[in-house]
This record gives structure tokens, sequence and C-alpha cells, in this order.
């Protein structure tokens, strides 16, 4: 069986719920085969005035404690529905009020890892995933997206990767240069270089 929550906005098949109705003689339980009649059970759909519900609730003849409520399409076109529950007569059951938040969506047409979800070849294109905005240039990066990003530029300006492993090394000590020659450094000093001398455990490179 579908599920049918949460409760769908205007939805064709309606919503049904359940209910139990505390007795008044004894609030410690639920009300067995409680007595319902017109006017006994309303909704207010938006903060609209409340009016009788199209079918009046009936009790589970299987669980005499629990009835069933069953809503039709008008009755589920609104975003806040709020059902009340009081006994007309008004020696039988409490009161009660249920107030539900009606979706676009219920959990059945939600997709899943796995199915609805798989991802077709070639789906990602270029109106989907732009390289510039995901990936973009910028001065004040540090960190390993400094490491990397001046690497990745160098290799898609058609440059050797020793240009690109120099300028990505001259990160580890100083500040790749933002204007200059391909494989012109600025170190922490300020002073500027066109080869890079790096030290790492114990060696020393010049490039």
């Amino acid at each position: 069986m579908a599920s049918q929550l949460p409760c769908k906005k205007n939805d064709s098949g309606g919503f049904t719920f359940y209910v139990s109705l505390v007795s008044q003689e004894n609030v410690k339980i639920f009300q067995a085969n409680p007595t319902l009649a017109a006017g006994d059970a309303k909704i207010s759909i938006d903060d609209g005035a409340p009016a009788n519900l199209n079918t009046l609730p009936t009790v589970d003849a299987d669980f005499t404690k629990r009835v069933k409520v069953v809503l039709n399409q008008a009755e589920t076109n609104g975003d806040n529905l709020t059902i009340i529950f009081s006994d007309a007569a008004g020696d039988e059951w409490c009161d009660l009020t249920v107030n539900i938040q009606t979706v676009a969506n219920q959990f059945d047409e939600l997709a899943l890892p796995g199915s609805l979800m798989g991802l077709a070849n070639d789906a990602i294109t270029a109106a989907k995933f732009d390289e510039s905005t995901a990936f973009p240039v910028k001065s004040a990066d540090a960190g390993l997206t400094a490491l990397a990003r001046p690497a990745t530029d160098e290799i898609e300006a058609g440059l050797t990767y020793k240009n690109a492993a120099k300028r990505a090394n001259a990160v580890l000590d100083g500040e790749v240069v933002a204007s200059g020659s391909v494989g012109e450094y600025k170190n922490a000093n300020g002073s500027t270089e066109t080869t890079h001398t790096h030290s790492a455990s114990g060696r020393t490179v010049t490039h």
C-alpha cells in the first residue's frame, strides 16, 4: 500500500487518518465506541470558518477506540487544515484538535538513491555545470586552494607541468606573483626570482 504521508495539498485521493477520543468519565482511557453526530467534527482550511466535514468520522469496527477520518480533495486544498472534534451532546468524550500542514509531494514521490536518482551518462552538461563559477579564479586564495589553482591555470594555459609545479611549490614558501612572467615568484620577504629553491624533508630542490 502506498504511503499517504504527508498530507498532499489538493490531492484527488483526499487524505485519511485516525484518532482516538478521550473519555470524559475517565480521562485516563479512550472512549470505546464514541458517538459521533453531525457537527461533532469540523474543519478550518487556512484559518477559514469551521465547516462540518463532508464525511462524518466513523468508529473502526475492529478497534472500537479508533475513529477513522476521511477528508475529500476539497478539504485538503489548503496549507493548514485544522480538524476540531467537539461532542455536540457534551457528555461523552473530550474535545480534540488535529492540525495538518499539507505538502506538494509525499514520501513515495521523492527520488530514492539508486533508483529515481540514478544519474544517466552525460547527464551533467555545460548548462548545468560551469567550471568558471564552480572553481573561480580568486587572488585571495589560500592554503590548499592556492596550491592547486596556480597549477591548474598553468596546465589549462597550455604551459608545462614543470612551470605548474614551480608555481605550486612557491606557495609553500611565499606567494605566487599576481602578475608577471611565467615562472616568476614572490617570496615572503617581498623579493622576486625566476628560479625557486624549495626545501622539504631534508632535501633542497631548485626549479
